[in-house]
This record gives structure tokens, C-alpha cells and sequence, in this order.
């Protein structure tokens, strides 16, 4: 994930493609700033298809396409690793600080904790 004008990026890359047919990005849902928010993050496959939601509240919601004659039908079940961070493109305008806490991966949404 990645951002994109205030908005949530989400970006798909096919490794085994060389050149802009191997990757596909979608951008939506602004993104809270100066505030703590939940954020909650899915991929599913078949139909493959990632959302994020804020606070409860769906804010991207898109199926990734494939710009090959042989579409991936297994988007989820190709990960080899998971990382978390935060990139940003280009300079920032001014320094800033983002800070995670309690972080959990698991197999269905989770949604907040009481």
C-alpha cells in the first residue's frame, strides 16, 4: 500500500512480468491525518479483489485486473512475504511522523477491538 494524493494506493506488481503490463494500482479513500484510526486491509481471490476500510467505514473497495491473456486466479495465495512500512512518492512537503500499534493478520476481518 502506498499513498497517492491523500489517497489509500493499493498496487499489485507481477514480478514474473517485465514493464507496466506486470503491475496494476487503484487509489482511493482519504486518508486521516493528526489522528490515531483504525485501518483494516483485505485481498481476497477468485474474484481477486482488495479493500481497506477506516474506522469501520469502507473507503476502497477494487477488483485487480490483469493485463495478460493468462490471468492469476490466485492473487492471496501467491504472497511469499509481508512487510509493513510506509513509502512515500517523491519528497515530502514538510517532515512527519506515523506510528502503528497493535497490528494483527489473520484470515478474515477482524474490525475493532473492544
Amino acid at each position: 500500500m502506498a499513498t497517492a494524493h491523500n489517497k489509500f494506493q493499493l498496487t499489485y506488481v507481477d514480478t514474473t512480468i517485465q514493464g507496466p503490463l506486470g503491475e496494476d494500482y487503484h487509489a482511493a479513500g482519504d486518508i486521516p491525518i493528526g489522528r490515531w484510526f483504525l485501518m483494516e486491509w483485505e485481498f481476497n481471490d477468485q474474484p481477486d479483489r482488495a479493500a481497506v476500510w477506516v474506522d469501520g467505514q469502507l473507503v476502497l473497495d477494487t477488483p485487480f485486473t490483469y493485463k495478460t491473456a493468462e490471468p492469476s486466479t490466485d492473487l492471496v495465495g501467491g504472497f511469499t512475504n509481508f512487510s509493513l512500512g510506509f513509502f512515500l512518492w517523491g519528497a515530502a512537503p514538510v517532515p512527519f511522523d506515523i506510528y502503528y500499534d497493535d497490528i494483527a493478520l489473520d484470515t478474515h476481518r477482524i474490525g475493532s477491538v473492544k
